[in-house]
């Protein structure tokens, strides 16, 4: 029994195949710290490839996130490479697949085609979009 064809890709050339873009998409609620220790380590360690942006999304109005990104990121910010998004819950409890679903829809939005969800307290390593773009 042959196996039915995947033609996704028959016509490459529609797609970017050599740079695809890639968004680390980040939520944080409360863990400020966390994302101060590892944002601008995972933003250096990825500097090799420019097709990428690092998302976060600051769920119920992280007020700390907001001053923390605007006063030590804001280059990064300007550039594109670091965009912040915000989602209020109205003082709900957090939802996981909630934030993380929101944060991938931002992914998307920035034109990504490859999403990967980056937790606030995780290294992503040296050179990982590379290898992302690489492996795909």
């Amino acid at each position: 029994m042959a196996l039915p064809q995947d033609n996704r890709h028959k016509n490459a050339s529609a797609y970017n195949m050599s740079a695809p873009r890639i968004a680390f998409c980040t939520t944080v609620k409360g863990r400020c710290e966390h994302l101060r220790k590892t944002l601008p380590t995972n933003l250096a360690d990825n500097a090799d490839y420019d097709n990428c942006v690092f998302v976060v999304l600051a769920y119920s109005s992280d007020h700390e996130v907001h001053e923390y990104l605007k006063t030590r990121h804001a280059a990064d910010i300007l550039s594109g490479r670091l965009v912040v998004y915000s989602y209020e819950d109205g003082g709900a409890p957090y939802n996981v697949a909630l934030s993380k679903n929101l944060a991938a829809r931002c992914g998307i939005r920035e034109g990504a085609e490859i999403l990967c969800t980056v937790d606030a307290d995780n290294f992503c390593g040296v050179g990982f979009a590379s290898f992302i773009a690489e492996s795909f």
